[in-house]
């Protein structure tokens, strides 16, 4: 083994691939299973009045919220939250500007994709870019020297 533990998925991200898995299952379920984390609320709420979503108007409900982004990037966000909650111990600067830079590379994608010919593929390309960088946190925890490098 490396010695790099990564962070089991919460119950609230096994709970949310369960629904999105359901054909049944749609913003309202996904709302409420969301719900029961405070920290996912802010994080789901602040992307989707972000510039990338707000053409659309303030989201006035947590049900609005998730059917503006949809389920995989509900499923995205709550991976992202979870991981930036549990990498403690990574210089919060450093952890910020990766997240950060990872949101901008997310709503890049995400409008990339819907420009192209290949739409069907947005979620997936904002999934992808939102997660892209997480490794980083993951090795400055194992090795904290290596962060004078970013600073």
């Amino acid at each position: 083994m490396s010695g790099v533990t990564l962070p089991a998925p919460s119950g609230s991200i096994q709970q949310l691939q369960a629904a999105l898995a359901d054909d049944r299952s749609g913003p309202r379920e996904l709302a409420t299973i969301a719900a029961r984390d405070p920290v996912l609320v802010g994080a789901l709420t602040r992307i989707a009045n972000s510039p990338a979503f707000y053409h659309q108007g303030s989201a006035r409900s947590l049900v609005d919220v998730v059917a503006r982004l949809g389920g995989t990037k509900t499923l995205a966000i709550a991976v992202s939250a979870a991981m930036k909650s549990a990498l403690s111990g990574v210089d919060q600067r450093i952890a910020d500007a990766v997240w950060e830079r990872s949101a901008h590379v997310a709503s890049r994608a995400l409008h990339a994709a819907r420009r192209s010919s290949q739409r069907q593929l947005a979620d997936t390309a904002y999934f992808a870019a939102l997660v892209h960088d997480a490794g980083i946190c993951v090795l400055l925890r194992r090795t904290p020297a290596a962060a004078g490098g970013l600073r």
